[in-house]
């Protein structure tokens, strides 16, 4: 299973050849196979498990977290079936109507005591597990907004009983406890739908709601998620902004739809660097199973009245990248396992999956598809498609309030990105998704393990990695940053970094800071997918200013990597991994390592390059010999900072 452009349109999207008759096919094929598994309209969205170690349900479990698991498929795919049922609502999936589907299903699971609800805030307290907040409180926000979207074929159409139902059912949870994160949206989104509706709200908490998102704002257009920056800050804060200021803050809230409006045009301005040349999303932070929802941000200035595109990203250029995001999934096979998106990146991949996901969590894709709801009219669908990369001279940009670097590589059209500004304790399963030197839209990050080197992580003694970076400065076009091992307990043990992008790769500039004992440090490149076993590894020599500087090159049919040492490092390895990877069984991880023996020895300067590109030709001596333009390097370190 996997979907076809048919009769692209290269004339309108020349890139892509998606127009908006695609998307609409596109939306039609995801939701057909979620209603595969649908006899009936008494059926609820419950398919199949493909996973059962780690997301939820877990056996035992009571009603309420059983009903939840129902309620983020009913409320998640009903993102991309509103703007379906807005075009026909006639559509019929499996011999079922959708809009009566979701219509009946949805005051059917709000019901008190039905076989299949979704569970009450009642109920939920009745079976004591505990005192919240509950992961309905996520899907009555998105509920909340696809009412409003949906009010002239769904809610006007219901009984004042039905309605009584569904807004007594969102305002319990509307009203009652959140986390002080991006779940502030969601209160605030059902409680926006029952205040336009004329239902009772707590205004004093409808505001602290409000004021505490704003509140949340860190700069350059970024929302900080709680204590992260991630793709939250898109899918949430940008997207569920615009909505808001569409349809409820515009006319009641205009001071913060102000706000919003403003940080959403900067957000824009850039994020789109966040994906490669052909529109392809990065797996980076949690939640990646949600997969093309990453690109859904960037139709959010559609939804605003005085949203100014800047000259380098316009309508066409979101259309461009969101169309490349869709297609970098939904024309692959593994993606879909029992004829919906399974809990993984492309297929399968477990080390992702976080116990607050149910087999319907990959679902919140559907946000991409909000996108419909733009007019035919507008220039989201109309203009000519636009590759961004075209239409910018700048291909690095540095945002200090997050903490983010985009790199750009147009020799490659590969996208790298440097993340900072994140903690965790070691023992957090968010870390393998955040705490990496670089994430690549070509090559996802890879499980961690055992063996002595990590997928673009720094490694101690074959054991600890880095747990919290933190972002200096980016000066005369050098990303400083500091990786500590654990901050909670020492700043002692750390590793300065200094990032000089190259073509193809970086040129990464370290300086170890572990003066109480002997140890060794490793740092590996991207994990190399080995598809079908097809892997060549190869060492060598390059010159470069009468110094021969070793190498190590791996390469399968698709792409390369290659480490290339200067100074400091004194090994190049690899080793052979399996299961670790997001794409393929095997992979293959170059590394560099550096052993220090004495206690309290000097610091050295590890300074390499790290290059990637396609495995249609070799890399060239210069590519190898790429020193970002400078003749020397002076390393010394400031007060936590990496300095040349």
């Amino acid at each position: 299973m996997k979907f076809e452009v048919v009769n692209p349109n290269y004339e309108l999207s020349p890139f892509s050849g998606m127009d908006r008759s695609h998307w609409i096919e596109a939306g039609k094929f995801l939701l057909g196979g979620l209603f595969s598994h649908m006899k009936s309209i008494e059926d609820p969205v419950s398919p199949p498990r493909n996973e059962e170690k780690i997301s939820y349900p877990s056996p035992g479990d009571q009603r309420g977290r059983i009903g939840a698991a129902r309620f983020e498929g009913l409320a998640r795919s009903l993102c991309m079936a509103v703007p379906l049922i807005m075009e026909d609502e006639n559509l019929t999936l499996n011999g079922i109507n959708v809009r009566d589907y979701y219509a009946y299903q949805i005051v059917r699971g709000m019901t008190a005591g039905a076989e299949t609800g979704f569970g009450t805030l009642s109920e939920l307290m009745a079976e004591k597990v505990g005192p919240g907040p509950f992961q309905q409180t996520v899907e009555c926000g998105i509920m909340g907004i696809n009412l409003l979207i949906s009010k002239p074929v769904i809610w006007d159409r219901y009984t004042q009983e039905e309605k009584d139902v569904v807004a007594g059912f969102l305002s319990d949870y509307g009203h009652y406890r959140t986390h002080d994160s991006n779940w502030r949206f969601f209160n605030l989104l059902a409680l926006t739908f029952l205040k336009i509706e004329g239902y009772k709200v707590d205004e004093v908490l409808y505001k602290d709601h409000l004021e505490y998102l704003l509140s949340l704002y860190a700069g350059e257009g970024w929302y900080r998620d709680g204590n992260l920056f991630d793709y939250y800050s898109a899918w949430e804060f940008i997207l569920d902004a615009a909505l808001w200021c569409k349809y409820y803050g515009y006319k009641y809230e205009k001071e913060a739809a102000a706000v919003f409006e403003k940080n959403i045009g900067l957000f824009l301005s850039s994020y789109w660097r966040m994906f490669s040349e052909k529109g392809e999303s990065i797996l980076w932070g949690r939640s990646g199973i949600y997969r093309f929802c990453a690109s859904s941000a960037l139709c959010a200035g559609g939804f605003l009245k005085n949203y100014d595109s800047s000259p380098d990203f316009t309508f066409p250029s979101a259309r461009r990248i969101m169309s490349g995001n869709l297609l970098q999934f939904i024309t692959k096979e593994e993606m879909f396992v029992n004829s919906v998106p399974c809990l993984g990146f492309y297929g399968p991949f477990l080390p992702m999956v976080q116990s607050y996901s149910c087999v319907s969590s990959p679902f919140w894709c559907s946000k991409a598809f909000l996108c419909l709801i733009l007019e035919k009219e507008h220039p989201f669908w109309t203009e000519k498609e636009e590759n961004p990369w075209d239409q910018t001279k700048d291909f690095v940009c540095t945002l200090e309030a997050p903490g983010i670097r985009f790199v750009n590589h147009k020799e490659s059209g590969i996208t790298e990105i440097k993340t900072a500004k994140f903690m965790f304790d070691e023992s957090s399963d968010y870390l393998p998704a955040y705490a990496r030197a670089a994430f690549s839209s070509a090559l996802p990050w890879e499980k961690m393990g055992k063996t002595p080197a990590e997928a673009m992580a720094y490694k101690l003694n074959g054991k600890e990695v880095p747990t919290s970076f933190a972002f200096c400065k980016d000066e005369m076009g050098i990303l400083y940053r500091t990786a500590f091992f654990d901050i909670m307990k020492s700043r002692a043990k750390k590793v300065d970094m200094a990032d000089i992008e190259v073509p193809f790769g970086t040129l990464r500039v370290d300086r170890v800071r572990v003066n109480d004992r002997s140890f060794t440090l490793t740092l590996g490149h991207f994990g190399l997918p080995a598809e079908d076993g097809v892997l060549e590894v190869k060492e060598g020599i390059v010159e470069y200013e009468k110094r021969s500087l070793p190498y190590i090159i791996a390469k399968t049919k698709n792409l390369q990597t290659a480490i290339v040492l200067y100074s400091g490092w004194q090994k190049l390895s690899y080793c052979i991994r399996e299961d670790v990877n997001a794409v393929s069984k095997k992979s293959c991880l170059l590394y560099a390592s550096y052993t220090r023996e004495k206690f309290y020895d000097k610091s050295e300067n590890l300074i390499a390059l790290y290059l990637t590109k396609a495995a249609d030709s070799d890399f060239s001596p210069e590519e190898l010999s790429a020193f970002g333009g400078r003749e020397r390097v002076d390393f010394t370190g400031i007060d936590g900072f990496v300095c040349l």
